[in-house]
């Protein structure tokens, strides 16, 4: 989660946003996965910077938000095993009358072939930690993703 006041780093939203999700896509690639900024055709909750593997599914879910003075960007990133996801998300779709291709619905690790869940949290916190104002510790963030 990415929230700025004040100036906002001096990017205006849509930049901001197009940044945050191309640094997503970074870190992925240099855990080999051939990621992609932007929606995926039949996507849960298609998004311009969601960030997906192959053009074929969806890795980092992003979420905005603006006010006055301040915005928030916020990931969801599913790492590990997905079938109990894709169950919810199944139920949910249905429930809701949206149209949802399942298939376009990954996880890191199974496009990261040999990586762990560490790595991954690992190169996120690398990627993200002190690139903005009110710098986060390393340790104490990567401590609070494994919990």
């Amino acid at each position: 989660m990415n929230v700025e006041d004040g100036a906002y780093g001096g990017l205006d939203n849509e930049a901001h946003f197009k940044t945050v999700g191309n640094q997503f896509a970074d870190v992925l690639r240099e855990l080999g996965v051939d990621a992609r900024v932007g929606p995926v055709p039949g996507e849960y909750c298609p998004g311009t910077y969601s960030v997906n593997a192959r053009g074929q599914v969806k890795l980092v879910g992003t979420a905005q938000r603006v006010t006055r003075g301040a915005r928030l960007m916020s990931a969801s990133i599913p790492v590990a095993e997905t079938g109990a996801l894709i169950d919810v998300l199944v139920a949910v779709n249905r429930e809701l009358d949206f149209a949802w291709n399942e298939r376009t619905f990954g996880s890191v690790l199974s496009e990261a072939r040999g990586m762990t869940a560490g790595d991954v949290t690992e190169s996120i916190v690398r990627a993200f930690a002190g690139h903005r104002s009110g710098e986060i510790q390393y340790h104490v963030l990567a401590n609070r993703l494994e919990s």
